[in-house]
């Protein structure tokens, strides 16, 4: 084991947290096809130019054909990628104001979206430079026509074709409610199961834990950890990391903020306990454990998950929308979601390393704060619809029946609240 300044380049939290830097913002994708277009559209002619057999079966047109050929591409492409980003804003509007805010995330995430705007920005630049190694005969120069990397641009386009058909397929599905509630659902499940584990299975991805009453070594200093000059969400902890790095320093630290929370400048993050004042490459190393963004996502996060979905059907309880249906829909969702928590043992808020020693102690989800958020304010929303109250009713009833006995307790005075409101009300 590496010491904690060493191990923070090489930690997996680090690792994680870059790659998804240079793959979460949507330019990432389109720029590489493009790039990797510009690479193309550079050596190709220089192929065509090195090949000494006939390489007619692929283009058998003059310089004149040639430039009329890649002019019409480049303009077509343009024009069809000016159409393309209008969609996508169309739909990225549809999903702000018909959705949720938060589900924007989720629009601009979709890989098709990137590659086509991708694809067709690539064949536009291709044609541009292959248009430019096109040359006429002349008393100074011979006639030169690329024909391969013509070819190419002509299968450009008919990528560019396939795509668009794609695209419109994908835009068609995932303006239906429907859908756009199911694609947060599962990408819910697949953060729980990363958390929990599978219910149906004794495999997870858990870290090592202690029970939730386990106690860590006490020790002579406290410090505060906070990231001066930064402010934000909190979207990542690199949990693992900080248990190996406080197993070198032979300390724990309690970690103060939850995943999702917002954090203001200078802000305690955590309170490190350790037997000596530790130096400044430590305390950076530290903090590099920790990641802060302008939104939540829903990357060790469930709850954000619960959120949108709870948007979506606050947004169909609204007088001015009075779309119940939709609202139902949502609380089905949020009912398999929370099936999934109670039949999973709760996650311990204490960390050990190798030795069976305390590292971490953090906030990890509870059952408790996913029912608040999935209940209370549909409850609240919906206390003028009776199948509303009626379906968390029976939903909160369904975990009470599926819920290990350590959950029964949360649930059982859930669903007396929820009870109490309808007899009040």
């Amino acid at each position: 084991m590496t010491g904690p300044g060493g191990e923070a380049d090489r930690s997996p939290g680090r690792a994680l947290r870059l790659w998804s830097a240079l793959t979460g913002p949507f330019w990432v994708l389109p720029l590489a096809i493009t790039v990797a277009s510009v690479v193309a559209g550079i050596l190709l002619p220089l192929l065509d130019d090195r090949l000494t057999h006939d390489t007619t079966v692929f283009f058998g047109g003059g310089a004149s054909a040639a430039r009329t050929l890649l002019s019409t591409i480049a303009t077509a492409m343009i024009s069809v990628t000016g159409l393309v980003f209008s969609i996508t804003i169309v739909v990225l509007q549809l999903a702000s104001t018909q959705f949720t805010p938060r589900a924007l995330q989720g629009f601009l995430q979709q890989r098709l979206t990137q590659a086509t705007l991708g694809v067709f920005v690539a064949t536009f630049t291709f044609a541009l430079i292959v248009l430019r190694s096109v040359r006429s005969s002349s008393s100074s120069q011979d006639e030169f026509v690329p024909q391969v990397s013509v070819s190419v641009a002509f299968l450009l386009v008919m990528a560019s074709i396939a795509t668009f058909l794609a695209f419109i397929q994908w835009i068609t599905r995932s303006i239906q409610m429907t859908q756009v509630i199911f694609q947060i659902a599962d990408g819910t499940r697949d953060e729980l199961v990363s958390l929990f584990g599978d219910p149906d299975s004794e495999d997870g991805q858990r870290l090592p834990e202690a029970s939730a009453h386990a106690d860590p070594e006490p020790r002579t200093r406290t410090a505060t950890l906070a990231i001066p000059g930064r402010h934000g969400v909190v979207e990542f902890i690199a949990l693992t990391d900080l248990v190996h790095r406080l197993a070198a320093l032979d300390g724990w630290i309690d970690v103060t903020v939850d995943m999702g929370r917002f954090v203001a400048d200078g802000q305690p993050l955590a309170l490190v306990h350790a037997d000596r004042e530790l130096d400044p490459s430590e305390v950076a190393s530290l903090r590099s454990a920790f990641s802060l963004g302008r939104q939540r996502t829903m990357r060790q996060d469930p709850g954000f998950g619960f959120r949108q979905l709870v948007d979506i059907a606050e947004r169909g309880l609204s007088p001015g929308v009075n779309d119940p249906t939709t609202a139902l829909q949502c609380v089905d969702h949020l009912h398999t979601l929370l099936r999934l928590v109670v039949r999973r043992p709760a996650l311990s808020p204490t960390l050990l390393d190798d030795d069976g020693k305390v590292r971490v102690r953090h906030r990890p989800p509870r059952l408790a704060d996913l029912l608040d958020v999935a209940v209370d304010e549909i409850v609240h929303y919906g206390g003028d619809l009776p199948r509303a109250r009626h379906r968390v009713l029976g939903m909160l009833e369904d975990l009470l029946d599926a819920a290990l006995p350590e959950h029964r307790q949360v649930i059982a005075a859930k669903r007396d609240s929820v009870a109490r409101q309808r007899v009040e009300g």
